[in-house]
């Protein structure tokens, strides 16, 4: 059994790190507003937040990072693709934070294409992931960065 996704709400029942209101869709271009661009989209004319750069040890701190991964968690792969954007360009888009965080990025990128329906950029988007979750690996000796485990 699949779990369900209802727009606003996010996947029934799983839990969530952030009390901030899910986004009313999950953005794929072609299907709906784009949430910028698009005067109907849900983020039109809001200001951007500012994001302050994400400490590895108090990631737990970080409101961007927690909507992030409550973003991927509920389906909303390319809000979760902004949101961790946001934090790759404050964290100078180099070095270890900012792999693991450009990981994420490409993870939810590859949740884009999948609801497009585009193979290949599943492929590829899920193997420059694993590239930079063992590179990520490779750098701590860890089996896991920021909370989340990277096999």
């Amino acid at each position: 059994m699949s779990a369900q996704f209802i727009p606003g709400e996010g996947v029934v029942g799983r839990p969530r790190l952030t009390t901030a209101p899910l986004p009313p869709y999950s953005y794929v271009s072609g299907y709906e507003p784009h949430p910028f661009r698009d005067p109907a989209g849900h983020l039109f004319g809001q200001e951007e937040t500012e994001v302050t750069l994400l400490d590895p040890g108090r990631w737990d701190n970080s409101a961007a990072y927690l909507r992030g991964i409550d973003l991927f968690n509920h389906g909303y792969y390319w809000e979760s693709h902004e949101a961790w954007e946001a934090l790759w360009h404050a964290a100078g888009r180099r070095g270890t934070t900012a792999d693991f965080l450009k990981g994420l990025i490409k993870l939810a990128a590859a949740g884009v294409k999948a609801r497009e329906g585009n193979r290949d950029g599943i492929g590829r988007h899920a193997r420059r992931a694993a590239d930079l979750f063992n590179r990520v690996g490779g750098t701590t000796g860890k089996d896991h960065y920021l909370s989340l485990i990277h096999i």
